[in-house]
């Protein structure tokens, strides 16, 4: 996919570039300009800000870019700050967008870095997070993924390849190599992805299937057949039963002298009852009217002393005080209040009123007297009837008895037993069932595990099918090598007394060779330089040649960095690598951009300078404007 930079700004400053199809070089003796530039341009494609000088955040507030993606031009605004939630504005395409840069806290919101993936029509895939385990947690393919591609930083172009040092990059390296070269396909994701969902079930089952084992074992029912066997004796013993007690029920139900025996039963104890009944009242009314007479005669007693009393009895009235013996006048003239005790006098009562409440008292207590009696001959006539009910009552049920001796009682107990044998049964049969459930349930367990071992190594072996090298890929890996070790010899990179290859890409690790030697075994930082830059530009002459899934833009930074002066190579290789890159611009250019941020250019490459900073002039200004 063609990706181009055309022009980048930022706001609040006088500073911008513009750049060109093909090549594009940046210099100067300030490395934090150029460096800055360049992670700006990265930036425009899902890199972050972290890193940047403080000076960019305190004197702009947006970066402005325009880029082309495909054949279509955009106008991007992005803020300068390294939240993942800064909003993106994006116009283009007939469509005007605003997106969170990397909302990682919602794996289902849309975000800047999605929207690359899609305008890069670069696959969307999510991969085992350890390629050995297909059924490893999953991992999504991002567009920082995919431009791991196109980017060699200044701190590992003499070091690593695309960071292979880093366990998490490396294996995301391989991915993308597998992804873009056609080995590992959209096909292969989905089964993968089918294998996680597999193998999660598979140990959910197997962890089931454990339990139940091991549940089943302890009880008396661990063989299958005899559990079926019980079951079915169950069964049979309950309908039995239930024949049993219908037919006993209607035998006691026909006897119809019986029954008239038990209704006279029952109407003998209900008039019993109620007899019981009225003596209970009689007995309570004889309580309460020996209550009465107990107080009437108490208020009798208490009259017949008020009587004497009023007789024998006369007041005293005091003419000299027993305290003090002084003489004590006579009351006033009204006699209302005592001069003695300072009283007013109780009134009195005459002995006629007296003798009147007396008799009344009697004549009451007579009454009561009667009353008493007339209750407990009631109580005695009730008690009589009850008697009488009671033996008739015995007489009856002993006729009853006589008549159903033969047979009710037999009868009854038989139900009875018959009925707690019933209950037993059924209960007895729900346990069985229950164990029956659980084999049940085992049996399901088992065949679960079986379909999904049958269908995890069918996955697997359609994996291995679908990962293995097509004549395809082969042909792809085979060009990339051609590229690769013509690109070394376009280099001028020194050759070895061996008869191994100049380079290529290993099988299985996807790192470039040179001379046998792997890349970290390669003692020369400038080698590495050569091989870093040869095996980046193989990568992109590929992509293009082949149409691959590879975002068709390159950042080098540092490129001279470790050539010409620790190692002493002349300055011919660098001007080789530099005019390798400018015949590549001019075949080229229309679909390959290359930004390459150096210290040294050579006089060869000048023409292609976009930007060159220094101390006088930087890419961000001093605040007064310098």
């Amino acid at each position: 996919m063609r990706v181009r930079i055309d022009s980048l700004e930022l706001s609040g400053t006088s500073r911008s570039v513009t750049f060109r199809p093909g090549l594009n070089v940046i210099t100067g003796e300030i490395a934090t300009g150029k460096t800055t530039l360049l992670r700006l341009c990265k930036s425009l494609f899902g890199a972050s800000l972290s890193g940047l000088a403080p000076e960019v955040f305190d004197r702009s507030v947006n970066l402005r870019a325009q880029v082309v993606i495909g054949s279509t031009e955009y106008r991007i605004l992005r803020p300068l700050t390294t939240s993942s939630m800064a909003q993106i504005e994006i116009a283009g395409g007939g469509s005007a967008l605003r997106l969170p840069f990397d909302p990682k806290g919602d794996r289902y919101a849309a975000s800047y870095k999605d929207w690359l993936l899609e305008v890069m029509d670069l696959p969307r895939l999510t991969v085992p997070s350890a390629p050995t385990r297909p059924d490893s947690d999953p991992s999504p393919v991002t567009i920082s993924d995919y431009l791991q591609y196109c980017d060699l930083t200044e701190s590992e172009i003499d070091d690593s390849v695309f960071g292979h040092h880093y366990f998490y990059k490396d294996i995301k390296r391989k991915y993308v190599f597998e992804i873009v070269y056609g080995k590992y396909t959209i096909r292969a994701a989905s089964l993968q992805e089918r294998l996680r969902e597999i193998s999660s079930e598979l140990a959910a089952s197997r962890a089931d299937d454990a339990v139940l084992a091991k549940i089943l074992a302890a009880t008396p029912w661990e063989n299958r057949a005899e559990l079926d066997r019980q079951i079915a004796e169950a069964h049979d013993m309950i309908a039995g039963l239930d024949q049993s007690v219908i037919q006993l029920s209607h035998q006691i139900t026909s006897k119809t002298q019986t029954g008239q025996l038990r209704e006279r039963i029952q109407k003998l104890e209900q008039q019993t009852a109620d007899l019981e009944v009225a003596r209970e009242r009689e007995s309570g009314s004889v309580s309460r009217l020996e209550e009465l007479l107990a107080q009437l005669r108490t208020q009798a007693e208490r009259l017949a002393r008020s009587i004497v009393a009023g007789s024998l009895l006369v007041d005293f009235e005091f003419v000299q005080c027993p305290r003090c013996g002084a003489n004590v006048a006579s009351r006033e003239a009204d006699g209302s209040i005592c001069k003695l005790c300072l009283q007013l006098p109780a009134q009195s009562y005459t002995r006629e009123a007296l003798i009147q409440e007396q008799e009344r008292v009697e004549n009451q207590i007579r009454e009561t007297l009667e009353l008493i009696t007339e209750r407990r001959e009631r109580i005695i006539a009730l008690d009589q009837a009850v008697q009488q009910h009671s033996a008739e009552r015995a007489t009856v049920a002993g006729e009853l008895d006589l008549q159903t001796r033969s047979y009710v009682s037999d009868e009854a107990s038989e139900m009875t037993r018959q009925a707690e044998l019933r209950t037993q049964a059924r209960e007895r049969l729900a346990r069985l069932q229950d164990y029956l459930g659980l084999f049940e349930r085992w049996d399901q367990t088992r065949l679960q595990i079986g379909a999904l071992e049958r269908e995890k190594q069918e996955l697997e072996e359609q994996l291995k099918g679908i990962e293995g090298l097509n004549d395809t890929v082969r042909e792809r890996i085979a060009g990339l090598n051609r590229r690769f070790a013509s690109i070394l010899e376009e280099f001028n990179v020194p050759r070895f007394d061996t008869t191994e290859p100049i380079s290529y890409i290993h099988p299985s690790t996807y790192l470039p060779v040179l001379y046998g030697r792997r890349f970290d075994d390669l003692s020369s930082q400038g080698f590495k330089v050569m091989v870093n830059v040869a095996h980046v530009l193989a990568h992109q002459l590929t992509a293009i040649a082949n149409e691959l899934p590879l975002p068709n833009i390159l950042f080098i930074d540092g490129l001279t960095s470790n050539i010409g002066h620790r190692e002493g190579l002349d300055s011919e290789r660098v001007a080789a690598i530099y005019q390798y890159l400018i015949d590549l611009s001019n075949q080229l250019g229309h679909t390959l951009q290359v930004i390459v941020a150096d210290h040294d250019v050579p006089d060869n490459a000048r023409e292609f300078l976009v930007a060159e900073f220094s101390q006088e002039h930087r890419f961000v200004p001093e605040p007064d404007g310098g």
